[in-house]
C-alpha cells in the first residue's frame, strides 16, 4: 500500500490478500466500524497466518474472509474524487458503515439477505460458505463476488429501500430497470463489476497476477457482468464483451515515447506524452535507456518533472557508434508504467572526447584487472552494469581497476578527468 491524501491505497491486489487482515494497521478502526457475528455471538478472534494463500481452508474461517473483504472495501477506493458511486458521495466502505452496522454469519442460510436487528444494531446476514468457496475466497475474484453480495445487501439499508421486484421471471429477484442516477440493488453490483474491469476503480490486479490469472479475472468479471444483467428488466445492458474494454482491469498510466532528435554520438534527445494517469497525480516522469531492450527506471534515466502532458529530456553520456533502447516512463502511487520502446544508434564521433593517446583502458575483454594509461590526477572510474546500476567506482591512482568480483558480462566503463570524458563498453570473461 501507498498513502496519498492521508489515506492508503491498493496497488497490488494478489500481494495484498496475501497479508492477515488483523495485521492491518486500521484493522482496529473496522472492527469498530462494522461487527462480525456468528450466530448473533460477536466474534473478537480471528486466527490467522500468511501468506493467506498458504492457509488450509479449515483454517481460513467465513469471519476471517469477511474481515478481509472489509479491508479491501476500506482502502479500494479512497484514493478517487467525491461523487465517484453514482449511488453516494461517500467512498464504498463510508457509505455501508453508515448503513449497517455489521454482518451476521448465520447457520442454515442459504445466500443473504438484508437486514436483521440484533441488541438494537442492523446487520446484513450471509451464510456460512462451503471449503470449496472459502479456498475460491482466498483470491481476488472471490473477495470481488463477496464486494459486490456486501453492497447490494446494503443497498437495501439505504434510506428509501430499495426492494426487489419479480419482472424479470425471478420472485423477489429483479431490479425494475438499470439506470446509473438511481441504481437498485442489482445494479449496485452490476456497476462494480463494470468499474473493475474498465479501471475506474483500480486495485492493480495485473501487478502480480500471472496471464492466465488475468485471464481468468477477466473472464470472472464478464461472466459476472452477463448474470447481472437479466436481472434487470428495463434499460438492459448489453452483453459485456472484451472487445467493449480498451484496457481490461485498468493501467497506472497510458504514455508514449518520442522519436530521437539531436542525436550527436555522446548525446540526445528524446521524451514521451503521458494522456492517462488513473485520476492520480503522476509524481516523476522521464526516460530510461541501456543498451539492451526492456529498460527500466533501474536503468540510466534522465528525471523530467512532473504531471500528464508530454514532454523532452536529454540522453546523456552516450557512447559513440552504440545501439540504445529507449522507454519514456510514468511514476504514481500505484506504480511505474511505461511507453512503447524505440532503438537508435548514436553517430560515430571518431575521437569518444579525446585522444586515443590521452587514457585508455586495456585489456578488453578482460578476466580479473582492467589498466589505465594517461594522467593519474583527478581521475574518477564508474563502471555500470546494463541496467545502469553502478558496481565500481575508483580513482585508479595504481592504473589498476580490480574486476574480479563482476560476473561474466558486458559493462560500461567511465573515465573522467579534468580535461575529458570517455566511456566505452567492454567485457568481462
Amino acid at each position: 500500500m501507498l498513502t496519498i491524501m492521508g489515506y492508503s491505497q491498493l496497488r497490488d491486489i494478489k500481494t495484498f490478500l496475501k497479508q492477515c487482515p488483523t495485521q492491518d494497521s486500521n484493522i482496529t478502526t473496522i472492527l469498530n466500524d462494522f461487527e462480525i457475528r456468528l450466530n448473533g455471538v460477536k466474534i473478537t478472534e480471528f486466527p490467522c497466518t500468511e501468506p493467506v494463500s498458504a492457509m488450509s481452508v479449515a483454517d481460513y474461517s467465513n469471519p476471517l474472509i469477511y474481515l478481509q473483504t472489509l479491508r479491501v472495501i476500506y482502502y479500494m477506493d479512497r484514493y478517487l474524487p467525491e461523487n465517484h458511486l453514482p449511488w453516494t458521495d461517500q467512498t464504498l466502505y463510508d457509505w455501508m458503515k453508515d448503513n449497517v452496522d455489521g454482518i451476521n454469519i448465520q447457520d442454515g442460510v442459504s445466500g443473504g439477505y438484508c437486514c436483521d436487528i440484533i441488541d438494537g444494531k442492523l446487520f446484513f446476514v450471509t451464510g456460512n460458505q462451503d471449503a470449496s468457496n472459502r479456498e475460491f475466497d482466498k483470491y481476488w475474484r472471490g473477495i470481488s463476488g463477496n464486494i459486490t453480495f456486501f453492497a447490494h445487501e446494503v443497498r437495501h439499508a439505504d434510506p428509501g429501500s430499495y426492494p426487489h421486484s419479480s419482472c424479470c421471471g425471478i420472485t423477489n429477484g429483479c431490479d425494475d430497470t438499470y439506470d446509473e442516477n438511481d441504481l437498485g440493488a442489482y445494479g449496485v453490483q452490476y456497476w462494480l463489476s463494470k468499474s473493475w474491469l474498465n479501471g475506474d476503480i483500480y486495485v492493480g490486479a495485473k501487478v502480480s497476477h500471472t496471464p492466465s490469472e488475468i485471464n481468468e479475472i477477466i473472464n470472472w468479471e464478464l461472466s459476472s457482468l452477463n448474470i447481472s444483467r437479466d436481472r434487470f428488466c428495463n434499460s438492459i445492458p448489453g452483453i459485456a464483451k472484451i472487445s467493449d474494454f480498451s484496457h481490461p482491469l485498468g493501467v497506472i498510466a497510458l504514455l508514449t515515447t518520442s522519436d530521437i532528435i539531436d542525436n550527436t554520438g555522446s548525446a540526445a534527445t528524446s521524451g514521451g506524452n503521458i494522456t492517462f494517469a488513473n485520476q492520480v497525480p503522476v509524481t516523476e516522469r522521464g526516460i530510461c535507456w541501456g543498451v539492451t531492450p526492456g529498460p527500466t527506471i533501474s536503468s540510466f534515466t534522465t528525471n523530467c518533472g512532473t504531471g500528464e502532458g508530454s514532454y523532452t529530456c536529454d540522453l546523456t553520456n552516450l557512447i559513440p557508434n552504440t545501439k540504445y533502447y529507449v522507454r519514456a516512463y510514468a511514476t504514481s502511487l500505484f506504480g511505474t508504467a511505461y511507453g512503447n520502446e524505440i532503438s537508435f544508434t548514436t553517430v560515430v564521433t571518431g575521437t569518444s572526447g579525446i585522444a586515443p593517446d590521452e587514457i585508455f583502458f586495456y585489456p578488453n575483454p578482460s578476466q580479473n584487472v582492467l589498466y589505465l594509461n594517461g594522467p593519474k590526477e583527478n581521475r574518477n572510474v564508474i563502471i555500470y552494469d546494463m541496467t545502469g546500476k553502478i558496481v565500481i567506482e575508483d580513482s585508479a591512482i595504481e592504473n589498476t581497476i580490480d574486476i574480479h568480483q563482476l560476473q561474466p558480462g558486458v559493462y560500461i566503463i567511465k573515465l573522467e578527468t579534468n580535461n575529458s570524458i570517455m566511456q566505452d563498453l567492454f567485457i568481462k570473461q
